[in-house]
């Protein structure tokens, strides 16, 4: 994969989510989108190979990202459903940190609507 930087990011995050910080998760989450759109960007070239290989790392960044979401869940005891009502309540943050995460949702909605 292109981007091993960013996936040993990932699997140093993997190996203990418990530890991430909010600056950590900020900036795997901006790693991320950068990643989807350079993969958006490939999958309309006009080379097929190309375009094949960006699907394929589409795919196993989604499935490290599914693994990774998972042991969070499975260490921390929470459900899917738990997790997200804790981050969406602005209650459970500081100021500074609810706007951040914020600021990454539109940043994540900016980036579906545009694939």
């Amino acid at each position: 994969m292109k981007n091993n930087k960013f996936m040993d990011q990932l699997d140093k995050i993997y190996e203990n989510p418990q530890n991430i910080t909010m600056p950590q998760l900020e900036t795997l989450l901006f790693e991320t989108l950068k990643f989807f759109e350079s993969v958006r960007e490939r999958m309309v070239s006009n080379d097929p190979q190309e375009r094949e290989k960006a699907m394929q790392e589409a795919v196993e960044m989604q499935e490290r990202l599914n693994q990774l979401t998972e042991s969070i869940y499975a260490k921390t005891g929470l459900s899917k459903e738990k997790a997200q009502q804790i981050l969406s309540n602005p209650a459970n943050f500081k100021p500074e940190d609810w706007e951040m995460m914020q600021n990454i949702e539109k940043e994540l909605a900016h980036f579906q609507k545009n694939i």
